[in-house]
């Protein structure tokens, strides 16, 4: 910029230092770039400081191009500047107390009063997040050695990872899931209870801290009843007419069960394990092996009467099984109802033979199977002992018992282990075919035989409950021994 002077003669004046004047025109707007950085919890970290925080309380730096600042602020809502001049910001600032994203944004101005435009350099979104996600857990599946479950969770958050641990019997590490949420735990103790929790981590790095859990318990090893058929335990020795292994033995009758001859014990549908191990011989639980099907179907007897006795019927009608009270007692509340779903759900249902026998015309259990075989059938889960397989465990002939002492078969049992009583009966499945409307095939055991004998099936006799188990039940533990029984897997 130049000055001139002219004279009342009209001379001009010449251009010198003194009369030139330079004036600087500024108006490009000043730049700046804004980072944030969020602060964690303590024992927390964040995934991405520059998106999360875990308080409202960050940091901020502000990278400024133009070097003549004169003022700054940094805000969500109103500007209010403050002096500076600095080209580099590095300082704090409190965000609302909302929990959410917020927008904060920078403006500079420079000496000559000009602002800094707001655009994406100059505004950044963080999210203030001050609650836990919160996690949830399923039970998938289980197996002898593996728990696999299933984490999730609860709300709206961005869940960045999921896992599960063992906290009980000891707390394991923690376990990254699949990305759908599966864990599975592997190398688990066989027939153990686990507790398992899980957590899940949020965007802002935060894991939940009240740990859901489930309670499994892995299954127990086992193998199933046809594997007893090719490594048979004692006793088991005959195949009947249908292709049954059964089991025959003989002992004193003053042995109160003939423990020891056969290897047939079995504990089933106890509460706890322990209940197999105590007072075996008047346990509830203990069961004994009658036969194996070929399709490894075991079948069992009850080692102890049920603790009411039972008419077979109480009418005078020519009935069949299935119609009688005896049968619609053991399938109903008399026994098979008072086992939980666990059991139940093990028991198959067959087809039992339904008729009449007349047992002094027969004089083997092949005979009698045969009969038994080609009679109609009811289809149920509970039955009775059948007059063939108490034949056939008497000997390995089969021998019948009706012209013979049958106290030494394994299957003779007095009902309540009371030496002292003269005479009980134990019914059987079929009806006698001679001996009137009123007759009903029983165990006649007293302190001089065990032959099958005629029973007034209007009479309350013992009643020892009969059953298939499905091939899919699973032997636990155990020989077969009275002291150490077969135990049946849940």
């Amino acid at each position: 910029m130049y000055i001139y002077l002219k004279d009342k003669a009209n001379n001009i004046s010449v251009t010198t230092d003194k009369s030139t004047a330079k004036i600087i025109v500024d108006q490009t707007k000043p730049s700046v770039t804004l980072t944030l950085t969020g602060a964690a919890d303590e024992g927390q970290t964040l995934s991405d400081p520059s998106t999360y925080t875990h308080t409202k309380n960050i940091k901020y730096n502000a990278s400024i191009t133009e070097s003549n600042i004169d003022s700054y602020c940094v805000y969500e809502d109103s500007c209010n500047y403050q002096t500076t001049g600095s080209t580099t910001l590095n300082t704090s600032y409190t965000l609302k107390d909302t929990e959410g994203s917020h927008s904060v944004k920078i403006r500079v101005k420079d000496k000559a009063g000009n602002e800094s435009e707001i655009n994406t350099t100059s505004t950044k979104s963080i999210t203030l997040d001050k609650t836990n996600p919160t996690a949830t857990i399923s039970k998938n599946t289980q197996d002898t050695s593996s728990i696999t479950v299933t984490v999730g969770y609860e709300g709206q958050d961005s869940i960045i990872a999921k896992q599960c641990r063992i906290s009980s019997p000891t707390v394991g590490e923690w376990k990254n899931t699949e990305p759908e949420g599966s864990c599975k735990i592997s190398n688990l103790s066989d027939g153990t209870q686990y507790t398992i929790q899980a957590r899940v981590r949020d965007a802002s790095g935060r894991w939940n801290t009240d740990y859901p859990s489930v309670i499994v318990t892995t299954d127990k090893k086992g193998y199933p009843a046809s594997a007893l058929l090719s490594n048979p335990p004692k006793g088991l020795t005959v195949t009947d007419c249908e292709g049954t292994k059964r089991f025959v033995g003989h002992c004193n009758a003053a042995n109160d069960g003939c423990k020891g001859i056969v290897d047939n014990f079995v504990c089933f549908g106890y509460a706890n394990e322990s209940d197999c191990k105590v007072a075996l011989a008047n346990n509830e639980y203990i069961y004994r092996i009658i036969g194996i099907t070929s399709k490894g179907e075991m079948k069992l007897i009850k080692n102890k009467a049920l603790a009411q006795t039972y008419k077979w019927h109480n009418s005078n009608s020519d009935i069949l099984w299935n119609e009688s009270d005896l049968f619609s007692n053991l399938n109903s509340l008399a026994y098979l109802t008072k086992l939980s779903s666990t059991w139940q759900d093990k028991i198959e249902k067959y087809n039992w033979s339904n008729g009449y026998i007349g047992m002094e015309l027969y004089s083997d259990a092949k005979e009698v199977c045969e009969l038994e075989r080609n009679m109609s059938k009811v289809s149920a889960k509970i039955g009775l002992l059948s007059v063939g397989e108490y034949y056939y465990a008497n000997d390995l002939n089969g021998t019948s018992c009706w012209s013979s002492d049958c106290s030494t078969n394994w299957l003779f049992i007095k009902m309540n282990s009371v030496s002292s009583m003269l005479s009980e009966y134990d019914w059987m499945i079929l009806r006698d075919s001679t001996g009137g409307y009123l007759k009903g095939w029983s165990v006649f055991v007293s302190l001089e035989n065990s032959k099958p004998m005629v029973g007034d099936m209007n009479q309350n006799e013992s009643v020892r409950p009969v059953f298939y188990l499905s091939s899919d039940a699973l032997i636990s533990s155990g020989n077969g021994t009275s002291t150490d029984p077969f135990i049946i897997a849940k």
